[in-house]
């Protein structure tokens, strides 16, 4: 079976996706797609329970299963379907780029059972992103950082680091690591490419391959999670310049089915 894992980035539209996935899973299923029940929270959620069974440490989420149980009941769940793909999504994941080991065994453990997993990730412009991201760890998060400390350890570092998890800037940086600690391929597409038009959902089904009936119902799809701007305009204007100095996108992939 070929599994497409959805790894984020954060706020590049993944709870969006999620939710879609999720809601239409019967649809999906009827194209020959699976959305696995196993390493969800709840049925509108991603799979952040399987992110948070093989990344270290604790999140600040309850209820996540340690020890591979998770992986075990999903690799399971894999064993006794009959859908020729499987689709799995959570923004946790990306944090897999920092434990090496861990990315290498989950990739192993899906060869191992007979599959071809296949990475999938949307990156967005880093000033958007910094916007977005210091919301989301502000208001959500816990953070009581300033904005400019937020974007100076950003800029720095080529990421910021809260509560022991890494949010990567440095995408380029980024995408060789997580390349050489794996063999199956990852893709990287444009989330502000993909948003055009309210598309990303769309986009998303056509990466994984689903047919026209789907991406008609993907038209519909809500906006989740959307972020606002905590600093003046100025200061996100100033901020954008120094980050796009900083960072360069990486190269990315085609809208267009990856295999």
């Amino acid at each position: 079976m070929k599994i497409f894992l959805h790894i984020g980035t954060h706020k590049t539209g993944t709870k969006t996706v999620q939710w879609f996935l999720r809601d239409q899973a019967e649809a999906l299923a009827r194209e020959g797609f699976l959305v696995p029940q196993s390493g969800t929270l709840s049925t509108i959620a991603g799979h952040h329970r399987l992110a948070w069974d093989i990344v270290p440490g604790p999140f600040p989420q309850a209820g996540a299963e340690t020890g591979g149980e998770i992986l075990k009941d999903f690799l399971a769940e894999l064993a006794v379907s009959d859908a020729h793909t499987a689709v799995v999504s959570s923004e946790d994941f990306h944090h897999l780029v920092d434990w090496p080991a861990r990315l290498k065994a989950l990739e192993q453990a899906l060869i191992a059972a007979g599959h071809n997993p296949e990475f999938i990730m949307f990156v967005r412009s880093p000033d958007s992103y910094a916007k977005s991201l210091y919301w989301q760890l502000r208001m959500r998060n816990g953070l009581h950082w300033g904005f400019w400390r937020f974007v100076m350890q950003a800029i720095t570092q080529g990421f910021v680091d809260w509560r022991g998890r890494r949010y990567h800037f440095d995408l380029r940086r980024y995408a060789q690591a997580w390349r050489r600690a794996t063999s199956c391929p990852l893709h990287i597409y444009s989330y502000e490419e993909a948003a055009v038009d309210d598309g990303l959902v769309r986009r998303f089904l056509e990466i994984i391959g689903a047919g026209h009936t789907l991406q008609v119902l993907a038209r519909d799809a809500l906006t989740r999670n959307e972020g606002q701007a905590l600093m003046p305009a100025t200061v996100q204007r100033l901020a954008g310049i120094l980050l796009r100095r900083r960072f360069s996108a990486p190269s990315f992939t085609s809208f267009k089915t990856p295999y």
